[in-house]
């Protein structure tokens, strides 16, 4: 555990580690880290009275050179002697080591023979490779640049902005999900990001350069284009197929529906798709195409489409005829609910108004060169929840073509992601791994997501997760859950057979305080809480 902490930690020069050792734990203290490309050697040097010539320190402490070695070296340092034998046990808190110190052995031993034994001892125990590249690095704060997870032993415990790997956050309301992890981490962030900003409060505290605030509920707010994607491609399958995408996004399927509710959803997002396709080859824009379709009832609006003889929309409505009327009307209703907050909000209407030839807009793109804050107060969260949903699946859509030579780095903030109602996430999240995008969902617990898209589903989103952290849960199947993906405590001797104990108790999950766990390749490892205004 001791070498694959420092494995971890790049450097480039000789360090010196103090390491104060007590009766039972250890404090770790060192001014950068050791380089895990570095073969470096580890001695400890200790005395049994006052500090000496060779720099002893006494009984209580032992001082540690790290150099990293030149070219040909193949021992230590021909002035460092060891005067102290140390043993290392771990205990059951991965954060302390308690060193046994044996006296007057004038023994030599290298980091390589320590770290093999370390490594063999943890083969044989399930613990973590030490040699592998880890997920997480440890840095001081002036140098720590991606997502910030959290701290330890004084460092910040970070994943590099220009990795790969998609983030979810798990916690209650006031466990830190946004003062831990969002904004320091928007704040040592160097791309752009597209962040929903419940309240303001992110926006407030993080300053960043060509960051535009997209606020619906203000009557300057900048416009934004729905209709962007399906203008910027030349060709006309594309093109309807972008628009019967956002049908979908409109009228979107519900999980654990009833028989004729998803027949009423199916067929009503036919109606929208008719619409759309009908009334955009028009030159129609997005709320006149809405208020047009509140403003008629089935019939009228289904002779209407039909009217303007456009084959590919006329397609999407054939199926209504000769159908009953009562089903029909059903099929209207439905598509009616998914767009009346565009046709009649006054706000709404206001945020994606079709810009003048004069006045700017914000779309997908615009994140290329800027971020977005989209400012939605807490008590509109759920009356706006479809816009949320149409900006960002829109961006993800737009982004699943971007070109790979694009190295500038997006990342998608999805705070509350829950009210966003239903999107294709899990495609979301393979399609965008390779392309400079990261996401970072945050959500209160694993049932909100369960509500939204099903137990099937909400696994299948889980395993497209590089890092989960978990600041905390209260149910008890999310408990369970996590507890389980934490892992099991080392077992030591030869009774393979006994049972393991958690490393922690479900039910301890709902009281982590100040810590944090970040569950990886690199195992599941606890962190002591980043909060930003604490730094």
């Amino acid at each position: 555990s001791f070498c694959s902490f420092f494995s971890s930690v790049p450097s480039n020069t000789a360090r010196d580690l103090v390491l104060c050792v007590t009766d039972a734990v250890s404090l770790l203290f060192w001014d950068s880290s050791v380089s895990s490309s570095a073969c470096c050697w580890l001695c400890f040097i200790g005395s049994g009275g006052d500090e000496g010539e060779n720099g002893d320190t006494g009984d209580s402490a032992a001082v540690l050179r790290l150099p990293a070695p030149a070219a040909g070296v193949s021992g230590v340092e021909s002035d460092v002697v060891l005067d102290a034998y140390v043993t290392a046990v771990l205990t059951d808190s991965p954060d302390s080591i308690t060193f046994l110190v044996p006296r007057q052995t004038g023994i030599a031993t290298p980091l390589p023979v320590l770290a093999l034994l370390l490594y063999l001892r943890g083969q044989t125990n399930h613990l973590p490779n030490p040699f592998v590249r880890k997920n997480i690095i440890y840095r001081p704060k002036e140098k720590a640049q991606g997502v910030l997870l959290g701290k330890k032993f004084g460092l910040l415990a970070y994943s590099p902005e220009q990795d790969e790997g998609h983030i979810l956050v798990v916690g209650p309301s006031g466990t830190g999900k946004t003062s831990a992890l969002l904004i320091p981490t928007l704040r040592s962030w160097q791309g752009t990001a597209l962040v929903v900003d419940i309240s303001g409060d992110i926006s407030a505290n993080v300053n960043t350069p060509n960051k535009i605030i997209f606020d619906p509920t203000s009557g300057s707010c900048i416009p934004y284009d729905v209709f962007a994607s399906i203008n910027a491609v030349a060709d006309d399958t594309e093109r309807q197929e972008r628009l019967e995408q956002l049908a979908y996004l409109l009228l979107p399927d519900k999980a654990n529906d009833s028989e004729a509710g998803v027949f009423f959803c199916k067929n009503g997002r036919k109606m929208i798709t008719a619409a759309l396709i009908c009334y955009y080859g028009m030159g129609w824009d997005f709320i006149k195409i809405c208020e047009h379709f509140l403003s008629n009832d089935w019939r009228s609006l289904l002779n209407d489409i039909a009217s303007q003889q456009n084959q590919t929309a006329n397609m999407y409505i054939r199926s209504f005829a000769g159908a009953s009327e009562q089903n029909t009307a059903g099929c209207k209703q439905a598509a009616d609910d998914a767009l009346k907050l565009f046709a009649t909000n006054e706000k709404i209407k206001n945020a994606l108004r079709k810009a003048t030839s004069y006045e700017p807009s914000i779309c997908p793109a615009t994140l290329e060169t800027n971020s977005i804050y989209i400012f939605i107060p807490d008590e509109k969260l759920k009356i706006y929840g479809d816009l949320l949903r149409i900006i960002t699946a829109q961006s993800m859509e737009y982004f699943s073509a971007r070109l790979k030579e694009n190295k500038q780095m997006i990342l998608f903030c999805l705070d509350e992601f829950a009210s966003f109602g239903k999107l294709q996430i899990t495609e979301s999240l393979r399609k965008l791994r390779k392309r400079h995008i990261r996401i970072m969902v945050l959500t209160q617990s694993l049932a909100d997501l369960d509500m939204i898209y099903g137990k099937d589903e909400r696994k299948a989103m889980l395993g497209n997760f590089k890092f989960t952290v978990l600041l905390g849960c209260k149910d008890t199947e999310t408990q369970e859950y996590f507890s389980k993906m934490i892992g099991d405590k080392p077992s030591f001797g030869d009774d393979e057979n006994k049972n393991n104990r958690p490393i922690i108790r479900p039910a301890e999950l709902a009281h982590l305080e100040q810590d944090l766990y970040v569950i990886c390749d690199d195992g599941a490892v606890r962190l002591k809480k980043n909060f930003y205004f604490k730094s």
